[in-house]
């Protein structure tokens, strides 16, 4: 048909047709029409839970076909959910991506207290640097955080941006996440930023090790950071730069990579280490190597010899970065914005976490099995955990082939020289009878965390069938997690306050509905029940009114306090008022997340930092303008003049003002 408008304004139809002049699409097709197309709410949510979940679009589609029979039978096709969730992508990000990445922060902040971020802005109000720590980050720090593993390989989207975690390990020797930064560039300036900006978040507390590559910006900002921190240096890393720079010494001999790894791990004693390094170079001929005789001038930050003093974990490398990295890369893809970013990193923390709430459930339904019916193994078996029991029952079954071949007394304390049977290397073993103190030149205590088979065989000896309390590294035990954290600002932290509210409910529901179906036997007591009912929740309601009514006065009280006070007083707004002030000010000065299109530096040259850059960039733009801009007569006011300049003139002499 055809519709015309008349001059009144009405409209009306001016031809009309009866029969189809196209052809009528069968049944099985008519679910392509546009006018039969709509995606309803339910479907909608499902489709967009689903997507949050890392499910395909196709899959989605094909999943709520079959649930329904048939495509022909849902009501839309694939292009229009396409269409949806790319329009409610379109929605999120309609503010920029600076804006919405504030505004989730925020909203994390809000639904916990103990959430903290913190960006950092060039000198143009771009954010550059983005770091943030969730409750359970802070909790498991506070626990775990003695050993943590950092690296920036892993670049999310495809601007170039270093995606760096701190990590570490916790009693199950399972992967915990300590904080996460976004880092612009990685110099020393924007690492420097980082671990300040992390001690402050887990109030002052520095790990005793942390392992990186050898990344000299890295390096220095440890250096200033963390002084009292042991750095170590990722043993496969520097594997991996030997193959680089001595690529023909592997190809010529086929043991160098033995010996080389033998001098990175089995020395026990300093002057042994030096004695096989020196022989290494000497046999390969590699005395003069730059390469060599700079991995020799930082030994203390690879070489097992040195590290055994300080607790490690029994970590070696950044394995658990690599591990972590690589499960990234199956939720975060590059085409991702900074919000998707977001709500997948969410799903991949969850993931990981959940694998410690299965730990947590094996271990309190199953022990592991005893290889021996002794003492000390069912004592260590009811303190630690599954993992770090297997592992100190190897060492257990180790000392049953270990032989004693010295000692010398000197009450109260006894020197052992100890060696595996039939075996050369020896192990000096040193036990005080007063304290119960004992140590191995092994130092696979101080390393790891629990007594080695050498420690054992002694103990043995004395007749000492549990492990000292003082062995007993509560960090490994089953009860690791018990007590309190502290957050920086002195609040107890929750993990998930929405949770603390479930359990309530939970609780308050069973009660519930254990009287009411007591009440329901009998029809009095089911009206009285009903009629306490209306009661109880009157009197519930009288809490929310009251809470409002303090909230209400404590705004209006802070206003009012604001107002009779000079402008230079406003401290007396709250921290928490201040902290949502900035929160809002943030998202209005953001302009925009600072893009990394810079290539690969220059071999030999320094990297600078985005703060250094942007202070070139202004000296620069100053000098063009005061060499480009024309003079202008300026009024007694110091205002240009500009009324005799043509339009055009004034488009152009605009952007030097």
């Amino acid at each position: 048909m055809i519709i015309g408008r008349q001059e009144n304004g009405k409209y009306y139809v001016t031809f009309f047709e009866e029969q189809h002049n196209h052809q009528v699409v069968t049944p099985r097709s008519r679910h392509k029409l546009p006018s039969q197309r709509k995606i309803t709410i339910a479907h909608a949510t499902e489709a967009e839970i689903a997507k949050n979940s890392g499910i395909r679009q196709k899959l989605i589609f094909d999943f709520m076909s079959e649930r329904v029979g048939g495509r022909e039978n849902l009501g839309f096709t694939l292009k229009d959910i396409s269409n949806h969730l790319q329009s409610k992508r379109m929605r999120e990000m309609r503010e920029g991506e600076a804006y919405t990445l504030i505004h989730y922060l925020e909203k994390k902040k809000s639904d916990n207290p103990s959430f903290f971020y913190l960006l950092q802005y060039d000198a143009e109000g771009q954010i550059a640097n983005i770091f943030w720590a969730d409750p359970k980050m802070v909790i498991d720090y506070a626990l775990f955080g003695d050993v943590v593993c950092f690296d920036t390989t892993y670049r999310i989207n495809n601007v170039n941006r270093p995606c760096a975690p701190i990590i570490g390990v916790n009693h199950h020797k399972e992967t915990v996440v300590f904080g996460v930064a976004l880092l612009y560039d990685e110099t020393t300036a924007s690492f420097e930023w980082l671990f300040t900006t992390f001690l402050e978040v887990m109030k002052g507390k520095k790990p005793l090790t942390i392992f990186t590559d050898q990344d000299a910006a890295m390096a220095k900002a440890i250096a200033r950071v963390f002084p009292e921190t042991y750095h170590r240096i990722c043993s496969w890393h520097l594997f991996q730069n030997a193959l680089k720079h001595l690529g023909h010494i592997f190809k010529g001999s086929n043991k160098f990579g033995a010996e080389f790894k033998s001098c990175m791990h089995d020395f026990e004693y300093e002057e042994d280490f030096i004695h096989s390094w020196n022989t290494l170079l000497e046999k390969h001929k590699l005395q003069d190597n730059k390469w060599c005789l700079d991995t020799f001038q930082e030994r203390r930050k690879w070489a097992m010899v040195y590290g055994r003093h300080t607790f490690s974990a029994g970590i070696r490398s950044t394995q658990l970065c690599e591990s972590f990295n690589s499960r990234m890369k199956c939720y975060v893809k590059p085409r991702f914005n900074v919000l998707e970013f977001f709500t997948r990193f969410e799903k991949l923390l969850d993931d990981v976490r959940y694998q410690e709430l299965e730990s947590n459930y094996e271990m309190s339904q199953l022990k592991p099995a005893l290889k021996m019916n002794v003492p000390i193994l069912r004592n260590a078996r009811d303190i630690y955990t599954s993992k770090i029991f297997d592992l100190f029952q190897q060492e257990y079954e180790k000392s049953l082939g270990i032989v004693v071949k010295t000692c010398i007394e000197s009450p109260p304390l006894y020197e052992y020289k100890v060696c595996v049977y039939e075996l050369q290397r020896e192990h000096k073993v040193t036990f005080d009878s007063k304290s119960k103190r004992i140590g191995c030149c092994c130092m696979s205590f101080e390393f790891v965390g629990y007594l080695c088979s050498h420690a054992l065989k002694v103990l043995d000896i004395w007749n000492i069938k549990l492990v000292p309390s003082q062995y007993m590294l509560n960090r490994w035990t089953k009860h690791a997690r018990e007590g309190c954290v502290v957050d920086y600002k002195g609040r107890i932290v929750i993990e998930d306050p929405r949770q603390v509210v479930s359990n309530r409910s939970k609780d308050l529901s069973r009660n519930a509905v254990t009287v009411a179906s007591r009440a329901a036997e009998y029809e009095d007591a089911s009206i009285f029940f009903a009629r306490k009912m209306v009661e109880l929740s009157l009197e519930v309601e009288k809490f929310f009114t009251k809470a409002n009514k303090n909230v209400d006065d404590g705004y209006f009280n802070s206003m009012a306090m604001n107002s009779s006070q000079s402008v230079d007083n406003n401290d007396a707004f709250t921290s928490e008022q201040n902290e949502i002030s900035k929160g809002v000010l943030d998202a209005c000065k953001a302009k925009c997340i600072k893009r990394n299109l810079a290539v690969a530096s220059v071999k030999g040259r320094r990297k600078k930092s985005f703060l250094e850059k942007g202070k070139k960039r202004r000296k620069n733009q100053a000098a063009v303008a005061r060499s480009a801009s024309p003079t202008i007569p300026l009024s007694r006011d110091n205002i240009p003049i500009i009324a005799s300049v043509s339009t055009l003139e004034v488009i152009i002499l605009l952007p030097y003002f």
